[in-house]
C-alpha cells in the first residue's frame, strides 16, 4: 500500500486465534527502509480502536528526541545513556550486532496515545541538544513492622507510655510530701490545752 507521502507498507498478522502464542513472539518483526530522516511509523497506529502504547528504542551517534506528540501525550524519555557492549558482562552477541561492537547512545521513549485517531503524523527523531544521560529514579517506600504492628504505632505507644510513667512518678511523690491535714496538726499542738 503507498501513501501520499511516498511511503509505502505491508502488512504482517501473527498467528493464533485470540491469544498470541510465544512462538509468534520469539521472531521480532523488523522493518527496514532508506530514509535521510530518521522516521519510526506510526500513522497507522491512528486506524486502532483501543489506547495505543509506544515504547521505542533508539540506538544512535547521540541522545535522540521525537520532534513532537503526534497527535499523542508528550513523549516522555525513560532512559538516556551511552552503551559500550564490550563492558557488558552478559551475552552480548545481539548487541554488538546492532551496534557493529562499538559504544552507541541508547535512548528510551515512552509514549500513550489515548486517543490513536489523533495521531497525526510519523515520529521524526533528531539528536537532543545535548547528550545528557537521564535514568528514572525508583523510590520504594516499605512500611517497618514489628509483629504486624507498624513501628511507628509502637513508637509513639512508647513515647505515651513514659510520658504517663513520669507523671504517675511525680505524682506518687507529691502526695508522700503533703503536710497532715490542718485541723489534726491544730488539735495536737493548740496553745493553751495543757
Amino acid at each position: 500500500m503507498s501513501t501520499r507521502s511516498g511511503s509505502t507498507s505491508r502488512s504482517a498478522s501473527l498467528p493464533g486465534t485470540g491469544a498470541i502464542r510465544s512462538s509468534a513472539l520469539s521472531n521480532q518483526l523488523r522493518l527496514r527502509f532508506a530514509s535521510e530522516r530518521l522516521v519510526y511509523p506510526m500513522r497507522l497506529s491512528k486506524l486502532a480502536s483501543t489506547p495505543q502504547q509506544l515504547g521505542l528504542y533508539v540506538l544512535a551517534a547521540h541522545r535522540m528526541e521525537p520532534s513532537g506528540p503526534i497527535g499523542g501525550e508528550a513523549p516522555e524519555v525513560t532512559y538516556a545513556g551511552r552503551i559500550d557492549p564490550r563492558s557488558v558482562a552478559d551475552d552480548t552477541v545481539h548487541l554488538e550486532r546492532l551496534t557493529g561492537g562499538k559504544p552507541v547512545y541508547l535512548t528510551a521513549i515512552e509514549q500513550s496515545f489515548p486517543h490513536p485517531e489523533r495521531i497525526d503524523g510519523d515520529h521524526e527523531l533528531r539528536a537532543a541538544d545535548a547528550d545528557t544521560p537521564y535514568r528514572r529514579q525508583v523510590y520504594r517506600n516499605e512500611l517497618l513492622t514489628v509483629g504486624g504492628v507498624p513501628v511507628w504505632v509502637l513508637s509513639l505507644l512508647t513515647a505515651v507510655l513514659t510520658v504517663v510513667a513520669v507523671l504517675l512518678v511525680l505524682w506518687s511523690r507529691r502526695q508522700r510530701r503533703v503536710p497532715p491535714a490542718a485541723g489534726a496538726a491544730g488539735a495536737a499542738g493548740a496553745p493553751g490545752m495543757r
